[in-house]
């Protein structure tokens, strides 16, 4: 129900006790009223976990502890190495679509990690990484 602006200004001048009844009335059944006292109010799960993961690793970068750590396969192909392939025959993505078909677009991603590589693509940046004049005249042909 909407108010006028006189009826609210009316409203808020009434005494503490009239509020306090017209808040438990328009209370759901059940609810229990909190405290005041109460600062900080519970978080959902996820919320929760966060917040602890963040002060986890503030905790890390103080020194204070240590967290496990995780190595990268050597053959695997990061994010760097996929530009670094790029850019031993390409100055840009563009240049490496018109050479080896791959659209600029794809390998924006791979370089900034958006997308993973598939078997085929993963073989195929090996190959231009070993042997790019031979992947250059097969894909020529």
């Amino acid at each position: 129900m909407a108010l006028s602006h006189k009826a609210r200004i009316d409203r808020s001048k009434s005494t503490p006790d009239a509020n306090d009844a017209a808040a438990k009335r328009s209370r759901p059944q059940g609810h229990r009223e909190t405290s005041a006292r109460r600062l900080v109010a519970k978080g959902s799960r996820v919320g929760d976990d966060l917040v602890a993961a963040i002060e986890e690793m503030a905790q890390h970068l103080r020194g204070e502890i240590d967290l496990p750590a995780y190595e990268v396969a050597g053959g695997a192909m990061t994010p760097a190495k996929i530009k670094a392939i790029r850019l031993k025959v390409a100055s840009s993505t563009k240049e490496f679509e018109r050479l080896f078909g791959i659209p600029a677009r794809t390998m924006e991603a791979y370089e900034q990690g958006r997308r993973n590589l598939d078997g085929a693509m993963r073989a195929l940046l090996r190959i231009i990484d070993r042997e790019p004049k031979a992947a250059l005249k097969a894909l020529a042909a």
